[in-house]
């Protein structure tokens, strides 16, 4: 199949359905990734820009769990965020999601003045990347990983790997040290596309849709295709 040859219909829900299967089969081991969701790494951003805006106020503890209390209650939904309005640097405390944020971020010790002035942050965090990178932060991570591949691959003499073994190399040192959401093979992961009748682009779409760090899902398909091909030679052998 092409590289540029769009899956159909059909095959794109077939492979994601494929996809939340592996994902049930293989739940307790997600756990070893850091960042299996990508909707946790946002979440981390969401920390990391309170501490900046007056939750340096509360318990660090106290902090996390105000974050997790807003995406419980489905607040730090990227899209749904970066539609607010906001005025002169103010929330528009009349809708209802705005006003609940407030409400949890003031139960948590927050002053009024702190609270909206975090509200208006995340919301311009969230407007950012829904503009740039389509509401998806691993695509932002996937666009800066590629670069240091490329970067840092040039900088080392690498004299004896190939093209190929110098990039799977660095991409699974990114992915280790820090989780970065690349798969780790280009050609490889273009060998998988065509196997599933699908390309890069349209593979990448379906897990960025889940959710899920490319990562794993990498990892999650090459096992499956590994054990399948092992059945296939199983019964071939009888």
């Amino acid at each position: 199949m092409s590289k540029t040859m769009k899956a159909s219909p059909e095959k794109t829900i077939e492979l994601r359905a494929l996809i939340l299967e592996l994902i049930q089969f293989y739940e307790s081991s997600l756990d070893a990734y850091p960042f299996p969701w990508e909707a946790a790494r946002w979440y981390e951003l969401v920390f990391c820009l309170a501490g900046q805006v007056g939750v340096s106020e509360i318990p660090t503890e106290a902090a996390h769990r105000m974050v997790s209390t807003l995406a419980d209650l489905n607040l730090l939904e990227i899209n749904t965020l970066a539609a607010f309005d906001i005025e002169d640097g103010k929330p528009d405390l009349k809708n209802p999601d705005l006003a609940l944020m407030l409400e949890v971020l003031t139960r948590f010790g927050l002053s009024p003045e702190k609270a909206n002035a975090l509200i208006v942050t995340i919301c311009e965090v969230a407007a950012g990347f829904q503009t740039h990178y389509q509401g998806n932060v691993q695509r932002f991570l996937r666009k800066y990983g590629r670069t240091m591949v490329k970067d840092l691959g040039g900088d080392l003499n690498l004299s004896q790997l190939t093209a190929d073994e110098r990039e799977t190399a660095l991409t699974n040192w990114l992915q280790n040290v820090i989780n970065m959401p690349l798969v780790l093979s280009e050609s490889k992961f273009e060998i998988l596309c065509e196997g599933f009748e699908t390309n890069p682009t349209d593979l990448v779409q379906i897990v960025d849709d889940l959710g899920l760090n490319l990562t794993v899902a990498d990892d999650l398909l090459f096992s499956w295709i590994e054990s399948e091909v092992g059945v296939a030679e199983s019964e071939e052998s009888v």
